[in-house]
């Protein structure tokens, strides 16, 4: 090979490529207590959500649009003051699916979900 020419398998390539998903959608982890005090002035109307958004960035993942919407059907994560708020802060409800050292598993929602109608 010389001369400026490329042996690469573009048909081939094309055929096999996947995007990966790129949008992500935030949870608000409102585990530690100032996380939960922020999510409680979400009541307050007097308090711009820009500002509150801004405060609860730290406690905040990113997660595919897909595990969001499973983890919400699921009711393991829920829309915090959704009557003043919209849905603009999605807020997970059951901890356990959160850990520091691995951070939020949306894969066993449905799990979780379905055991807690195991009698």
């Amino acid at each position: 090979m010389g001369g400026g020419e490329t042996n690469f398998a573009y048909r081939s390539v094309a055929e096999k490529f996947r995007m990966i998903e790129s949008g992500m959608e935030p949870v608000i982890v409102a585990i530690a207590p100032e996380a939960r005090a922020l999510v409680d002035k979400l009541a307050v109307e007097s308090i711009p959500s820009v500002r509150l958004a801004r405060d609860l960035q730290r406690y905040t993942v990113q997660v595919p649009p897909k595990a969001r919407k499973r983890l919400i059907d699921c009711g393991h994560v829920v829309f915090a003051q959704a009557d003043k708020r919209g849905e603009q802060f999605a807020v997970l409800v059951t901890g356990s699916l959160y850990r520091a050292e691995v951070g939020l598993s949306w894969e066993d929602a449905e799990y979780l979900w379905a055991e807690q109608w195991t009698i």
